[in-house]
């Protein structure tokens, strides 16, 4: 069996958090039109087949890598801490903003939304740049 190498993995993660900022279009809407419902019901089911019979195929009797774990853990660490300060700037812009009607609860899903998007981006970039260091 091949050696499987988690960086084939983490770039599914930006792939469904598109999938998941469109959904969050679709019902942050505010003019729904019958066309959004057939293409919600549609395209996530084929999403999440096509990775799940992808992974099973392809991830069946992977081997463990310990230094990529450890790569893992510590872009995960970082990943963690990064957002952790965003998501705080997040809450404190919209505990503020909000009394004078400057942002709404809309635009601070999209920014949470761009930040767990941001973050997956971040986790795959990292664990590249660590996995090719070998650090």
């Amino acid at each position: 069996m091949k050696r499987v190498s988690l960086a084939e993995q983490l770039f599914i993660t930006p792939a469904f958090m598109l999938v998941l900022c469109w959904q969050y279009w679709l019902w942050s809407r505010t003019d729904w039109k019958p066309e959004y419902a057939h293409t919600k019901w549609q395209l996530i089911p084929l999403f999440l087949l096509v990775i799940l019979v992808w992974r099973g195929l392809s991830y069946q009797k992977e081997q463990l890598d310990e230094l990529a774990s450890a790569n893992m853990k510590r872009c995960d660490a970082i990943c963690y801490k990064v957002a952790f300060c965003l998501l705080l700037v997040i809450a404190f812009a919209g505990g503020i903003l909000s009394h004078v009607e400057l942002i709404n609860a809309v635009s601070m899903g999209w920014m949470i939304l761009a930040l767990l998007f941001a973050m997956s981006i971040l986790r795959t970039a990292l664990f590249v740049l660590f996995d090719k260091k070998g650090m």
